[in-house]
């Protein structure tokens, strides 16, 4: 990446992952580090999502991931899907320790 890339204040500093109807940035705002999911879906499902987008926002819990915003553009890509943003907590240390340390505590293989 050369140029910097903005949006809303949060700087990109790496791509997560990529698919093909979304892609996942590490961002970072004032010193903070955010997960930002790239999404593009048609008009309709882009309403039902901000409607979900906005439930999700009010939950608050140690074991799911914290949404603190979406963005909305004006922006359409080919066969008019909409583009828009959700802004979530960045939680690289929590999925290692669950993806590279192996099963949670609590899960036993059985015999």
């Amino acid at each position: 990446m050369s140029a910097k890339e903005y949006l809303n204040g949060y700087t990109k500093m790496a791509i997560i992952s990529k698919n093909l109807s979304s892609n996942v940035y590490l961002y970072s705002k004032d010193g903070t580090n955010y997960a930002i999911k790239k999404l593009y879906l048609n008009p309709f499902a882009f309403e039902k999502s901000k409607n979900e987008i906005e439930k999700l926002k009010k939950i608050s819990h140690p074991h799911i991931v914290q949404i603190f915003e979406e963005i909305e553009t004006n922006y359409k890509a080919e066969d008019n899907l909409k583009c828009g943003f959700i802004i979530t907590e960045y939680c690289e240390s929590k999925l290692n320790r669950l993806v590279v340390g192996g099963p949670c505590p609590k899960i036993q293989k059985r015999k």
